[in-house]
């Protein structure tokens, strides 16, 4: 018998972005489609990509990575101060 719960999209079922498009871009693209998916299920609307966050938070992730600033979310109220919508 067939579970009456959705078949959840898997990376693989996604085609890949633009070839010129960050990693870090298609990845969190192909993401946020399957958490729409999940949120479909739930009678949610779907979330909407927006490069800005994007850009920012890609900006603080690389400051983790380097070791220029702790990990965690520190510094919140400057990155947001950066958004403009």
């Amino acid at each position: 018998m067939d579970s009456p719960r959705k078949k959840y999209m898997q990376l693989e079922d996604f085609e890949d972005g633009p070839s010129d498009e960050k990693w870090e871009v298609k990845e969190g693209k192909r993401l946020l489609k399957l958490l729409n998916n999940i949120r479909g299920d739930h009678d949610l609307p779907p979330l909407l990509w927006n490069q800005q966050l994007c850009d920012i938070a890609t900006v603080h992730s690389e400051a983790m990575l380097s070791g220029k600033v702790g990990l965690g979310h520190d510094g919140f109220q400057e990155r947001f101060r950066k958004v403009t919508f």
